[in-house]
Formats: C-alpha cells, sequence, structure tokens
C-alpha cells in the first residue's frame, strides 16, 4: 500500500516553514451516492519551490468546507498561501497569505 507512503510526505510537509494550498472542481462518474454531474473537490497542498525536499500532495474530498484543511493540516503553524477562500482562514494557527 501506498499509505505509508503518503503519510511520510504528509509529515515531511506539516514540518516545513511555507505550505501553498488551493482546491479545485472535479467531476467524479459513478461515485457513490452522487450524481454523475455533482461537483467534488481535489484539494493541493504544495511546499515552498526552494525547500530541500519539495513534496506536492492531492486530496480528494467531496466538498468544500472547511473541515477539510483542518482535517489535513491539524495544528499547523507555519505561513500557509491561499487564494484567501475562507474556508482556510479557519486555521488559527497558521500565518495567512493571499
Amino acid at each position: 500500500h501506498y499509505s505509508r507512503l503518503y503519510d511520510a510526505l504528509h509529515k515531511a510537509l506539516l514540518s516545513q516553514p511555507l505550505i501553498h494550498g488551493d482546491e479545485t472542481t472535479v467531476q467524479v462518474l459513478k461515485e457513490p451516492g452522487k450524481a454523475a454531474q455533482s461537483k467534488s473537490y481535489m484539494w493541493c497542498f504544495r511546499s515552498a519551490e526552494d525547500c530541500a525536499e519539495p513534496v506536492v500532495l492531492f486530496e480528494y474530498q467531496p466538498g468544500r468546507g472547511q473541515e477539510y484543511p483542518k482535517a489535513f493540516l491539524g495544528n499547523y503553524a507555519g505561513m500557509l498561501m491561499s487564494d484567501g477562500y475562507a474556508a482556510w482562514r479557519t486555521l488559527k494557527k497558521a500565518t495567512h497569505f493571499g
């Protein structure tokens, strides 16, 4: 399974002083419990370009609510660059840019 690798990359990402975050819509066909035309979201998280070990992770979620970045970033207290969408601002320990 790739879950150990993903978990290790997630841990490495959370240790970075800066994380970029964004979310975008995706359409998933034949998803249980959802119509084919409904929106889901791909959340993208990336370390700074100039860090020693860059990390990029994608997290599929059925929605765009504040619970998704909160669950992924937890108590992250570094700098967070985002597009200013309100869900990102709920991460109270992060220093927000964007």
